[in-house]
């Protein structure tokens, strides 16, 4: 099953959760996952669990501990981590993140590279960039160089 050669992704979020059934939900109500695979620990509670978003992979762990305290705001400017999740319109998701626990950390906005994206946060503080192709744009349009090949599909 884990396979790269047989389409199983080489690069796959693995992320820890207090409350891995709500992350679940989560990840489904928002982005539209689908849950795809479960391990359940003796107790009834998820330890493992992965989601299909498309042909790509999320997977949902639980953590044992809490996460570290982040001092400043998260905005766009100074946020370390988030993941980037095409979906097939960012304005929908931006309005279903509430219902469901998380915030709006930047709205829909279109860029220059032809997406129109979001930031938002989940129940537990993961950062999510949901992302729309609206245009085709050169990487020289909007500041960029192609500096090598594109991964091979």
């Amino acid at each position: 099953m884990f396979d790269p050669a047989q389409g199983y992704p080489r690069v796959v979020p693995y992320l820890r959760y207090r409350d891995p059934a709500a992350a679940v939900h989560w990840l489904e109500g928002v982005l539209s996952a689908t849950e795809v695979l479960r391990l359940t620990m003796p107790d009834g509670r998820i330890g493992h669990a992965e989601l299909a978003i498309g042909t790509s992979v999320i997977s949902v762990g639980f953590a044992v501990g809490s996460a570290p305290e982040i001092a400043a705001p998260v905005t766009r400017a100074t946020l370390r981590m988030m993941t980037l999740v095409f979906v097939d319109d960012v304005d929908d998701v931006s309005e279903r993140v509430a219902r469901y626990g998380g915030s709006v950390v930047d709205h829909a906005t279109d860029q220059p590279w032809g997406l129109r994206q979001a930031v938002i946060a989940d129940p537990e503080g993961y950062l999510w960039e949901p992302s729309t192709h609206r245009w085709d744009a050169t990487p020289e349009s909007w500041g960029a160089a192609t500096v090598g090949s594109p991964p091979q599909r």
